[in-house]
């Protein structure tokens, strides 16, 4: 009988440990529901802020690149501008030489004649 007493105590003992296991488990799984909770909203809010980075940092680039493509068909354009340009420039400067050189031998043909 002595022996049997014993034993509902151990088992009334471990019966206590199990419950206050169990409570312990319990505060600890609500303290890692917790603090899951709390780090994934911030996984989650450096994810927003990394997709908003990218997110701008692509239309940025598709931005410099259309800026880019802009500043290339400008400078081709005044290329082209700067070309025929510099052949009317040349070509007026060639009739006006070839005048002043007509006119030049005209005058030298005539002073020639004086002497």
């Amino acid at each position: 009988r002595k022996r049997v007493a014993e034993i509902d105590a151990e088992v009334a003992q471990l019966d206590i440990e199990a419950a206050r296991c169990g409570e312990q488990l319990h505060r600890l799984q609500d303290q890692f529901g917790s603090t899951s909770s709390h780090f994934q909203d911030k996984i989650d809010s450096a994810q927003h802020r990394i997709d908003d980075r990218q997110l701008r940092s692509a239309s940025l680039r598709d931005c410099a690149r259309a800026a880019l493509d802009v500043a290339r068909s400008t400078c081709e354009r005044r290329d082209r501008e700067l070309v025929q340009l510099l052949r009317q420039r040349a070509s007026g400067l060639r009739r006006t030489c070839a005048a002043y050189l007509r006119q030049e031998r005209l005058r030298l043909a005539a002073a020639m004649e004086c002497l």
